[in-house]
């Protein structure tokens, strides 16, 4: 299960309890480089499930859609493709690969788009908003 690879996943496991999301059909937003001490990698994405239960804040606006952020640290990228037409609705794999783990995208025709690995994966951010 992808979650449990991501050091401080807290906030998705208290929101969708024993029902993990699916890293399939995800709709990528933002795909940021970020450089410093360590290369990382901050994805902003879109979940395609909604938690059952919904955060008592997010019943006082509307919302449809469920949007994560995750950042990766100690970066080495293997493949990157620029067409943006291939982060509409793919398929986001996070598997341990020895003692990193391997980030692959594969989109909805079944092509790679990207394939990095990383030592560690954060949660940034997970909020609920009207996907219009």
């Amino acid at each position: 299960m992808w979650l449990t690879l991501v050091n401080n996943n807290i906030a998705v496991s208290s929101i969708y309890k024993e029902i993990i999301p699916s890293l399939k059909g995800i709709f990528i937003h933002e795909f940021n480089f970020i450089t410093g001490p360590v290369f990382s990698i901050l994805l902003k994405f879109d979940l395609s499930e909604l938690p059952i239960d919904i955060p008592a804040e997010w019943n006082e606006t509307d919302y449809n859609t469920v949007q994560l952020q995750m950042e990766f640290y100690e970066i080495k990228l293997d493949t990157f493709d620029l067409n943006p037409s291939n982060y509409k609705n793919g398929h986001l794999l996070i598997e341990n690969l020895f003692d990193h783990k391997l980030i692959t995208y594969i989109d909805s025709a079944g092509s790679l788009v990207f394939r990095f690995t990383c030592s560690e994966i954060f949660v940034k951010s997970l909020s609920g908003y009207l996907n219009k």
